[in-house]
């Protein structure tokens, strides 16, 4: 894992888990400049704690026991986890409204970064029969400078930490202190904290989802090649090979690769000539690529659920395919089966594949049984509701 640049510290600890931006590899400066604030809020709110590297062997510490003080989570840490998501005006690929805070990039007409609309307060998880929780999305709360942002979600996360709720971890998260206190609230005691004011948010063009799949100019004479990966598992089932091929076309070409907030893969740095030996070797492995599947296939995404999930009470990603069979079938009946629909579904109600911005979601319930929502957004903009 330390190869691969991957750490699991803190992965299911009360912190910030995860600074989320757009994946695609392209060498537009404007990109880039928002995945270097990503770079910058992850070591800003990293904990400081040595306890991730500690070795115990019969009870007694072998490296030190020098205790790190934690400037920004303090003794207690949060009362529950905390996301963050980076977007840019107009691609929501990242679902930014339904992160505990939200950032939305804004260009001038020169290109150049003015700052980011902030937003604070989404989340996915609820629990069936229990009113006290939901989903929500997250609340616009002002312009922020380039400047501003490092301090601005600290202060965010402090407010998170001073006022959650720590007797009952159902209603901890941030947006149930924006739902219970209100906007103005958390604004002004976010502004008092910082020692300045918001500026009115900025206007912004409506969203769309941009999943970056099929073949794509990065830049530097080079592509990047978007793969879809039905429900984010890299499998070998019969004659498609999605888990070899995928090594072998990585390691022959000496690819990175990068995931989407879609459950895909993206292979980066192509360059132009080897973009036929690619194709040639996808096809060998009999890989599905975009132009081979449903808009409704495209756009589906499931949690794990059983057996992987200890918290799952029923299937998602082993049989959404075959329920995205069937709405195929019935769009091709209806005539319309380029319908670019969004289904999403998760075995339980906690909201991992975040079924309630979906059109369509069926959330599990029980044991092969579902709670379905309708009509959300497919820019991840409006939730959806609870319909049968």
């Amino acid at each position: 894992m330390n190869h691969a640049l991957v750490t699991t510290l803190g992965a299911c600890g009360d912190i910030v888990r995860n600074v989320l931006a757009c994946p695609a590899p392209t060498a537009d400066p404007q990109r880039q400049a928002v995945q270097q604030f990503a770079f910058e809020l992850t070591r800003a709110l990293y904990p400081r704690t040595n306890a991730y590297h500690q070795i115990w062997l019969d009870g007694e510490e072998l490296i030190d026991d020098h205790v790190v003080e934690e400037p920004l989570y303090g003794p207690t840490y949060l009362p529950r986890k905390f996301k963050i998501a980076i977007a840019y005006a107009g691609d929501n690929c990242v679902d930014v409204y339904t992160n505990d805070v939200g950032l939305v990039a804004i260009f001038s007409d020169q290109q150049q970064l003015t700052g980011f609309n902030l937003l604070a307060g989404g989340g996915m998880g609820m629990t069936h029969n229990n009113d006290a929780t939901y989903a929500r999305l997250a609340d616009e709360i002002g312009f922020i400078t380039p400047s501003q942002v490092v301090e601005t979600v600290k202060g965010i996360v402090t407010i998170h930490r001073d006022f959650g709720d720590r007797v009952d971890r159902k209603h901890a998260r941030l947006k149930y202190i924006l739902a219970d206190r209100g906007v103005e609230w958390f604004r002004q005691e976010l502004e008092s904290r910082l020692g300045f004011q918001f500026v009115e948010i900025q206007p912004m063009p409506e969203f769309a989802v941009d999943d970056h799949l099929g073949w794509h100019e990065q830049g530097d004479w080079q592509w990047f090649l978007g793969i879809p990966v039905e429900n984010g598992r890299i499998v070998d089932r019969g004659n498609y090979r999605l888990r070899s091929g995928l090594r072998a076309v990585i390691e022959q070409f000496n690819l990175p690769v990068r995931v989407t907030a879609q459950q895909n893969i993206l292979l980066a740095d192509i360059a132009e000539s080897a973009r036929a030996d690619v194709e040639s070797l996808l096809a060998e492995y009999q890989i599905t690529q975009v132009q081979d599947i449903s808009p409704v296939r495209r756009r589906g995404i499931a949690c794990v659920a059983l057996p992987t999930c200890s918290l799952a009470i029923t299937e998602a990603e082993r049989v959404l395919p075959g329920v995205i069979d069937e709405f195929e079938d019935t769009l091709a009946d209806l005539q319309i089966a380029d319908a670019d629909i969004t289904v999403r579904m998760t075995g339980c109600p906690n909201g991992c594949a975040r079924p309630y911005v979906a059109e369509i979601a069926l959330v599990g319930r029980s044991l092969d049984k579902y709670t379905v929502f309708l009509g959300g957004s497919p820019a991840g903009t409006r939730l959806a509701k609870p319909f049968l």
